[in-house]
């Protein structure tokens, strides 16, 4: 800023000089209507050289005050001054409290987004511990309801084996009876067939007395009818025997009959017998399997009351941090509004503060003051990053997913300043930038993110980061084709959506680069970065709808 106020001294001082010798002058660009110089002009640092012959020819070349005469001049010189010191020492304080209030709010933004990630998480943590517990619970009531049929399956496996030994006993009972009739039936049987045989040896003395009689009557016709009488009663005791041996083979038949329906009864009782035995031993390892069921769901349940006992704690935990990150998200919410309302404040301070100090006599960067065009259009340029096209007189980037696209003029620069002149623009959505390298050389890398040793002119637009969606005026000192520094940062109101003309004055025997946005002065640095010569210019661009036109380098 004192760089600056020195500059409009010398540049008044030597117009009065110019007056004297009654030489015509170039008349003043007036600046445009509340047209702000937005951007922070750089300190010197302490024991940087103030004045040399070259900067006083550049500086009284450059800049066109809007007074007139001697008198007036020099004293609305101290006047100036005065002001332009008091009104560049307050913008100065308003741009650092902004800026550190700005990295507070990105601060608290960052732990306000971070907090509500803490708070989602713990609301997730929450509704999962809930669902296991209510999950144990669930299983909790399964195991008890498992527990109930399981003891319920061992009462009637109780009652099936009690039913089953009474069966048992029954069958046993019937089973003794069938033996003891059987017992019967083989004694009446053995009864029998002794009848048989009595019968049997009767026959046998029967047919021997009619042997006997046959012979009698041969021997002698006198005993023939004591014969014949004898045979009838023979006869007579045939027939009953052989009576005696038919009722006999009927009981035989009708005792085995009796002992094979006595075999069969037996054969029944015994799988009778033999099928309660198996129902009683089903029913025994119904009994012990329900016992171990009971026991594991009971354990179970043991074990899903502990579980659900822990996330009930968990629960009540989770809970405790969900509203304590609620609260702690309500009040960085409350810290960021809090600090963005206190940048807007000071941010409407600091633009009145442009206003004034763009008012305070319209200064700008006099072309006529560089009358050799060492540059003009965009012959010999050279595409190297991008699809470039030239339609009518200008340059059009249009890879609109291009990040770095360059357009290399060559141009031999050196200690002698330099003022580059051209129109630029952008689209007018999404993340966009357009600029210019100055004094490159030494490019090694084609395509790398730095452009060799040079200086980047560099305006952007960036709302995702910046949070809102104004321009903002930058310069970069590339050290090689990867490493590049940004020295100045400041926004801007000029839109990239329309054609903005940018004038940049770089004097590299002095370093002083100044910078013009439609024609009032945004920004002066000095850079201290010995970048004294160069080889090339380079347009530079980002994202889509970049054009540039009436291209001109000047000395």
């Amino acid at each position: 800023m004192r760089l600056l106020a020195m500059l409009v001294m010398v540049s008044l001082i030597s117009l009065g000089a110019v007056a004297q010798d009654a030489q015509p002058t170039t008349p003043p660009a007036e600046a445009p209507a509340g047209a702000p110089a937005d951007a922070p002009v750089a300190e010197a640092p302490a024991g940087a050289p103030a004045d040399a012959p070259t900067v006083e020819a550049a500086v009284e070349a450059a800049v066109v005050p809007s007074t007139p005469t001697i008198d007036e001049t020099l004293q609305k010189n101290e006047d100036l001054s005065a002001e332009i010191e008091r009104l560049t020492d307050r913008l100065e304080e308003a741009n650092q409290v902004i800026d550190e209030l700005r990295s507070e709010s990105w601060d608290l933004k960052d732990k306000a987004s971070a907090a509500e990630s803490d708070a989602t998480a713990a609301r997730e943590e929450y509704d999962r511990l809930f669902e296991l517990a209510f999950e144990a619970q669930t299983k909790a009531d399964d195991a008890a309801i498992a527990l109930a049929e399981a003891e319920a399956k061992a009462t009637e496996a109780a009652e099936m084996a009690a039913k089953a030994e009474i069966s048992a006993e029954e069958s046993a009972g019937k089973t003794a009876e069938a033996e003891k009739t059987a017992t019967e039936a083989l004694a009446a049987a053995e009864a029998a067939k002794l009848r048989a045989d009595e019968a049997q040896a009767g026959r046998a003395e029967a047919e021997v007395l009619v042997q006997e009689a046959d012979a009698v009557a041969r021997e002698a016709a006198l005993a023939a009818a004591a014969a014949a009488t004898r045979a009838e009663e023979a006869e007579a005791k045939l027939a009953a025997a052989e009576d005696k041996t038919a009722a006999a083979e009927e009981k035989t038949a009708a005792a085995e009959t009796k002992i094979a329906a006595a075999e069969t009864k037996t054969a029944d009782a015994e799988a009778k017998s033999a099928e309660a035995e198996s129902r009683a031993a089903q029913a025994e390892a119904s009994k012990t399997e329900a016992l171990a069921r009971a026991s594991a769901a009971e354990k179970l349940a043991n074990a899903r009351e502990a579980e659900a006992s822990e996330l009930a704690v968990k629960l009540s935990q989770a809970a405790e941090h969900l509203a304590k990150a609620d609260q702690d998200a309500a009040a960085l919410r409350s810290r960021v509004a809090e600090l963005e309302a206190r940048i807007a404040a000071i941010e409407e301070g600091r633009d009145a503060v442009y206003g004034k100090l763009a008012s305070i006599g319209a200064m700008r960067l006099d072309p006529a003051a560089f009358p050799t065009v060492a540059l003009s259009g965009f012959q010999g340029a050279v595409p190297r990053i991008g699809t470039w096209k030239f339609p009518g007189g200008m340059a059009l980037q249009v890879d609109e997913k291009q990040m770095f696209s360059r357009l290399t003029i060559p141009l031999a620069q050196s200690a002698e300043p330099t003022l580059y002149s051209f129109e630029t623009r952008a689209g007018s959505n999404g993340w966009v930038g357009t600029g210019i390298h100055i004094y490159a050389e030494n490019i090694e890398k084609p395509r790398g993110f730095g452009e060799g040793k040079s200086l980047l002119v560099w305006l952007t637009r960036d709302e995702k980061v910046r949070g809102n969606s104004g321009t903002y005026l930058q310069v970069y000192r590339s050290d090689d084709d990867v490493n590049m520094e940004r020295v100045l940062d400041a926004k801007v109101k000029d839109e990239l959506g329309a054609w903005i003309k940018v004038e940049v004055l770089y004097d590299p025997a002095n370093e002083l680069i100044a910078i013009a946005l439609n024609g009032s002065l945004r920004a002066a640095y000095r850079t201290y970065f010995g970048i004294g010569s160069g080889a090339y210019v380079s347009l530079r661009t980002l994202g889509e709808g970049v054009a540039f036109r009436e291209f001109q380098a000047r000395r």
